[in-house]
């Protein structure tokens, strides 16, 4: 049991690593819930930084695979991606403490500016969440795996969207122009 346990967190270093900040917001708001109006605009930049780390790991490792901290890093792209959900589902209760209840807050998840993060984003995210772990690999077959976790491209749009109509739209362009840029350098030098 205690070698167990003395394994345990140099074996998942990188999950906690990954999930502390989700873990200290989560704390925060279970010890004083008023702290979701701090806490809401710092957990979706958090989500959007994990997401936007792990969707340029890989364009990045295209254009520079002898950058070695790119290569390292690359490895854990499921913990990034996990903590860029985890922190999305806190900014998300966020919205519903700042709404009261999660009843109260469902006339709020038909306003233009949450429709996509709400009806779209988030349940991309969810699903990503869930399934990145080797055991959904196994089961869904590598290439049905990889094709569901394509869709956090239509999840990257869609936050770009909910970020520029919830009136964020230079936070929008500092994360995502560069980005895109990343993703279109890797897709024009892939040979056809």
């Amino acid at each position: 049991m205690r070698e167990a346990v003395r394994n345990f967190i140099p074996k998942n270093r990188i999950w906690i690593l990954t999930q502390l900040p989700a873990v200290v917001m989560g704390m925060m708001l279970t010890y004083n819930g008023s702290q979701w109006e701090l806490l809401t605009p710092y957990s979706a930049y958090f989500a959007v930084s994990f997401l936007v780390l792990t969707l340029s790991l890989n364009p990045i490792k295209k254009l520079k695979p002898q950058w070695v901290w790119v290569l390292k890093l690359n490895r854990h792209r499921r913990q990034l991606g996990v903590a860029s959900f985890s922190c999305a589902l806190i900014h998300f209760v966020c919205f519903l403490i700042m709404r009261g209840s999660f009843y109260k807050a469902v006339p709020y998840f038909f306003h233009p500016a949450i429709i996509p993060g709400v009806w779209v984003a988030f349940p991309i995210l969810l699903v990503l969440a869930i399934s990145s772990n080797n055991r959904s690999v196994k089961k869904l077959t590598f290439p049905k795996w990889k094709q569901l976790h394509r869709t956090v491209y239509l999840a990257e749009g869609v936050i770009i969207v909910h970020m520029i109509l919830m009136g964020e739209f230079v936070f929008a362009l500092c994360f995502f122009v560069p980005l895109v840029g990343l993703q279109l350098l890797r897709f024009k030098n892939t040979p056809v």
